[in-house]
């Protein structure tokens, strides 16, 4: 398989995840600004969550013009970081209310990619 068959694949994922998203946003029931405003938090919780992914998507870009080969391991790790990003769509829909669990329960969940994406150390023999 090739980077850009993985690449496309990932990419067409990642809108999947985003359109699910936003089809939880919901249009107020009535035109005032108080109907407006209650829908403040799903919107906030919705901006927060597509910036995640957005900044995960750029960083599986520039991942993946990082490998050098493909192999079985990558395609299964590649699967496990998709995993991770689609919990998103579920778990902003869940911090709507900002009770202080779902913020827990998000932030680690936000833990979960990052580590996904950080370097390897970069060890020095001794000499």
């Amino acid at each position: 398989m090739g980077r850009g068959r993985l690449e496309a694949f990932s990419d067409g994922v990642i809108a999947i995840i985003i359109t699910i998203m936003v089809l939880e946003l919901k249009a107020p029931h009535e035109a005032t600004a108080q109907a407006l405003a209650a829908q403040a938090p799903v919107f906030l919780s919705y901006a927060l969550s597509f910036q995640v992914v957005a900044i995960m998507w750029v960083n599986h870009h520039h991942l993946l013009h990082a490998v050098r080969a493909m192999d079985a391991p990558l395609l299964w790790w590649n699967n496990a970081l998709l995993f991770a990003m689609s919990l998103t769509a579920g778990l902003y829909a869940s911090a709507v209310p900002l009770a202080y669990v779902s913020i827990w329960i998000f932030g680690i969940y936000l833990l979960i990619p990052a580590l996904y994406f950080m370097p390897e150390p970069k060890l020095e023999a001794a000499s």
